[in-house]
């Protein structure tokens, strides 16, 4: 038997156990379309919307009517993958760096710290605790 609530109507509930994660992210795709794609590009915001409202068109007439939206350069605009959190724009050493000067921690602090992590990991790896 599935493992999905039983509210939900038996097919629709096996339908997620029975296809691959890669058929359910497809499945989903309009929804999160920058999220579940496969390609290493995004798209750009105002294509998103109009997908987005594609798909909440009730019937074909109103996905075509958000569809003819669609411009040659919204296709040909991909946003391209960066090293950066969308809302600050800051890669992970970036935020690292502003971290450690706002809290004054040196950099012989944060070596030493990531040695001790490291150490710590080997250690729980070797007893068999971690598999990662």
């Amino acid at each position: 038997m599935c493992s999905r609530p039983a509210a939900r109507g038996l097919k629709r509930r096996c339908w997620w156990r029975i296809k691959s994660p890669s058929a359910r992210s497809r499945w989903a795709w309009p929804a999160s379309a920058d999220t579940t794609s496969d390609a290493p590009i995004g798209i750009n915001e105002s294509l998103r919307h109009v997908l987005l409202a594609a798909n909440r068109g009730r019937g074909l007439g109103d996905k075509l009517k958000a569809l003819r939206k669609v411009r040659p350069a919204m296709l040909f605009k991909p946003l391209l993958p960066r090293n950066g959190e969308p809302r600050t724009g800051l890669s992970m050493g970036e935020h690292c760096e502003e971290m450690a000067g706002r809290w004054q921690i040196k950099r012989l602090a944060q070596d030493e710290l990531t040695l001790t992590s490291h150490q710590r990991l080997d250690a729980a790896y070797a007893r068999g605790f971690s598999t990662t």
